[in-house]
């Protein structure tokens, strides 16, 4: 015969090593499990949420306080000058007054009236000044003419009365 040996099926039984494998990986689980159960028992789940859940800008119904100190590293006239700056970005509240807007398109309506009866620039500086409006004599000439004095009116109208419309602030906010 040949002398090349051919592999041949074995129909023996061979030993099975299930038993071992099943206890290598039941001690990993096993170790796994425990594991699961020590965390669970050390970080226990919050049974319910007492805090309260804030959107943005909303304001917190209790007051809530720092649970230690802390050092500010400013000046008290560094803190009196972020102060002073928080404080002029607060804007006013405006309300609207009706009779303000009247009494100031009166006033304006009365000053140019007067300045157009006025017959010299001089007598226009005079009763500009009687009006409390600081008028040069370059300016009264410049304005001397009726249509320049009839459109600087207008623009003087629109330009004052658009803001009062919207309303001014309060007595008590601009103090």
């Amino acid at each position: 015969m040949n002398a090349l040996s051919r592999p041949a099926l074995n129909l023996e039984l061979m030993p099975s090593d299930l038993p071992s494998r099943l206890a290598f990986h039941g001690l990993r689980w096993g170790l796994l499990v425990a594991l699961a159960l020590v965390t669970y028992l050390a970080y226990p789940v919050a049974r319910g949420v007492d805090v309260p859940v804030l959107e943005v800008g909303d304001v917190s119904q209790t007051e809530v306080i720092a649970p230690f100190e802390f050092e500010v590293r400013k000046s008290p006239a560094e803190i009196e000058l972020d102060a002073a700056a928080l404080e002029a970005t607060v804007l006013p509240i405006y309300e609207f007054r009706g009779e303000i807007v009247d009494s100031v398109v009166a006033d304006v309506d009365s000053l140019f009236a007067a300045l157009e009866e006025a017959p010299t620039t001089e007598r226009m500086v005079i009763v500009a000044q009687g009006f409390g409006v600081n008028l040069t004599p370059e300016q009264a000439e410049y304005l001397r003419g009726r249509r320049r004095l009839a459109a600087f009116r207008r623009s003087v109208r629109e330009r004052l009365g658009a803001p009062l419309r919207r309303g001014v602030a309060a007595t008590g906010t601009l103090e």
